[in-house]
């Protein structure tokens, strides 16, 4: 059986949301945004996604996605990232998301 997820490790969000709170976030926000079909990449189910912390390094646990065969062009991006704050604006209104993931400066 051939198992595919990816491993992130938080460098940079560390600095300056010490104790894992950034992927922590990212991986709440991604989740609900998953959850109801939005176009992001989602966290792994394969395993808990985290945040998982070992010598001094925060990582998650994401979903292997295959590349596209070529980049997307500015407005297909654009139509996908406002897909995803719309989805956001709806899970903060249903209180969904939990925690306030979906809320505040989430995106």
């Amino acid at each position: 059986m051939r198992v595919e997820f990816v491993a992130r490790v938080a460098t940079g969000t560390a600095e300056w949301r010490p104790g894992g709170e950034g992927i922590a976030r990212e991986l709440a926000v991604a989740g609900a945004l998953a959850r109801v079909g939005a176009p992001v990449v989602a966290p792994s189910e394969l395993l808990p996604p985290g945040p998982h912390r070992r010598d001094g390094f925060t990582l998650g646990f994401w979903e292997l996605v295959t590349p596209a065969a070529r980049p997307l062009d500015a407005y297909a991006a654009g139509r996908r990232l406002r897909e995803c704050h719309e989805a956001l604006a709806r899970l903060a209104g249903e209180g969904a998301a939990g925690g306030g993931a979906a809320g505040g400066d989430a995106a």
